[in-house]
């Protein structure tokens, strides 16, 4: 099974700004909070996580870390040009192999969302004798006036990059 979630992995100097704590003091928390969530549901930790915000290298490489110790073999992290400031953020990790990675960025943004190269990464992962195609994206957050017009483009944008990956 997949999972996704968006870690508010923002640099310190944004984190700061909106009084979150910094993504490199909060990672050492991930693993057990994901471990717990799957113990109350009663369910095994997914096959495949999909992260949002993973903006912050140092932290990615610890939560590559703590996944290797689970059983995660693939990763994809720090996707997207660095030319806008931050990279697109998106963060992949799966208990099997993984192969024609794709990265799209998205074709317009709005505001703050500008800094950041978000985008659409698609990948195919090798589970068994199945080949399941996964994407993972963050949209514009939308927070300026408007912010549904950006996100309307990037969604007709993701669907043709996935019907041109598919087919």
């Amino acid at each position: 099974h997949i999972m996704t979630f968006n870690l508010a992995g923002v640099p310190d100097w944004l984190a700061a700004r909106n009084y979150v704590t910094p993504i490199l003091k909060r990672i050492a928390h991930v693993m057990p909070a994901l471990e717990k969530e799957c113990e109350v549901n009663a369910i095994s930790l997914p096959d495949i996580m999909c992260f949002q915000e993973m903006f912050d290298e140092a932290a990615s490489k610890k939560l590559v870390e703590d996944l290797r110790q689970k059983g995660y073999m693939s990763f994809i992290t720090d996707v997207g040009t660095s030319s806008r400031y931050l990279n697109s953020g998106l963060f992949l990790a799966s208990k099997y192999p993984l192969s024609d990675v794709v990265f799209y960025p998205h074709p317009i943004k709005q505001g703050i969302e500008q800094y950041a190269d978000k985008g659409l990464l698609i990948v195919t992962v090798h589970a068994n004798d199945k080949c399941v195609i996964v994407g993972n994206t963050h949209l514009n957050g939308g927070a300026e006036g408007g912010g549904y017009l950006p996100r309307a483009a990037q969604l007709k944008a993701i669907d043709a990059h996935m019907d041109r990956y598919i087919h």
